[in-house]
C-alpha cells in the first residue's frame, strides 16, 4: 500500500470520527482532504453529506458528483443505490431505476426494496411492488432493517 493511500485511510477515519461525533464542518474538510488522496469512501462520504446538507443546503448535484466519481473508481453495488437515490431525490426516477437495478444486477438484493418504493405509487404495479419485497425478505445480501421494512410494507400492501 503506498503512503497516500495510508494517509487518505487514516484521514478517512479521523473524518468518520468527527462526524460520529456530530462535527460535520469538521468531517466535511478532512473526507474532503482524503478524497482529493482518491479515498473513495470519502468520494461518497461527500455524496452523502451534500445529498444530507450536513455542512451547507443540500446540492444533488454535488451529491451526484462525489458518488459518480467513487463509482467510477470503484463500481461497487452500494454506490449504484446512493446514485439511485441521489437520482431519486433529483425526481429522475427513469435514472434512479437505471442505476438500483445496476445495484440488484450486481448481487445487492438492498436495492430491490429502493426498486419497491418506486413502484408503490401505483396501484397498478403491486404485483411488481409485492414481487421485490420478497426478493429483499429472502434475499441472502439483505440487512435486518431492511427485511423488516420489507416485512411491514409487503403487509401493508394486504390490508
Amino acid at each position: 500500500m503506498k503512503d497516500e493511500e495510508k494517509d487518505s485511510e487514516a484521514i478517512c477515519l479521523e473524518a468518520e470520527k468527527a462526524f460520529d461525533s456530530e462535527d460535520y464542518e469538521l468531517a466535511f474538510s478532512l473526507y474532503q482532504k482524503s478524497a482529493d488522496l482518491g479515498n473513495v469512501w470519502s468520494m461518497n462520504a461527500l455524496g452523502i453529506m451534500y445529498g444530507g446538507g450536513y455542512v451547507q443546503p443540500v446540492d444533488n448535484l454535488k451529491s451526484l458528483e462525489w458518488h459518480m466519481k467513487a463509482f467510477e473508481k470503484d463500481g461497487s453495488s452500494s454506490l449504484c443505490i446512493n446514485i439511485g437515490i441521489t437520482y431519486r431525490n433529483m425526481g429522475e426516477i427513469a435514472k434512479s431505476k437505471e442505476w438500483f437495478l445496476k445495484a440488484l444486477e450486481k448481487g445487492d438484493d438492498e436495492a430491490a426494496l429502493e426498486l419497491a418504493k418506486l413502484y408503490m405509487v401505483s396501484e397498478k404495479e403491486v404485483e411488481t411492488v409485492r414481487y421485490y419485497l420478497n426478493h429483499v425478505i429472502n434475499g441472502t445480501n439483505v440487512c435486518e432493517n431492511s427485511v423488516e421494512e420489507a416485512t411491514a410494507l409487503l403487509a401493508s400492501l394486504d390490508e
